[in-house]
């Protein structure tokens, strides 16, 4: 992936792209920009790393980046719906090991406020360990 990398920087001349391990984001480019460079990537990674690429989005940047584990806009980011799905589930099972995963994983997200709400609902707040209630009551 790293040809994939110098690629886009150096020949598409990209400004804002950043890549974690398969996933990779271009951020700034018109839609005719766009669907040029996806049709360029995709010639590239076909081509050069015999991959292709699955799933792909073209979208304005006011909805957000799905991104690693995190919806992201400029000023504030937001667990996935997939990990507060995950959350109720363990809440609903008192599975405590993957509660204090899922609060480290929304550490600094907006979804925080969120997780303290159900957790004080289904009177699971006080069997966390002191460090998690900490994360949770910032």
């Amino acid at each position: 992936m790293n040809s994939l990398d110098h690629f886009i920087k150096r020949v598409l001349k990209v400004k804002s792209y950043v890549r974690y391990v398969d996933d990779f984001v271009m951020i700034g480019l018109s839609l005719e920009k766009a669907k040029e460079y996806k049709a360029r990537c995709e010639k590239f990674v076909q081509d050069k790393l015999n991959l292709q690429l699955s799933h792909w989005h073209i979208q304005k940047i006011k909805r957000g980046i799905n991104f690693v584990g995190y919806r992201t806009w400029k000023t504030i980011k937001f667990v996935r719906k997939h990990s507060m799905f995950k959350l109720k589930r363990a809440i609903k099972k008192c599975k405590l090991e993957s509660i204090i995963s899922l609060i480290g994983h929304a550490k600094g997200t907006g979804s925080i406020p969120y997780f303290r709400k159900l957790l004080i609902e289904f009177n699971i707040f006080g069997l966390l360990p002191q460090r998690s209630r900490v994360w949770l009551s910032m």
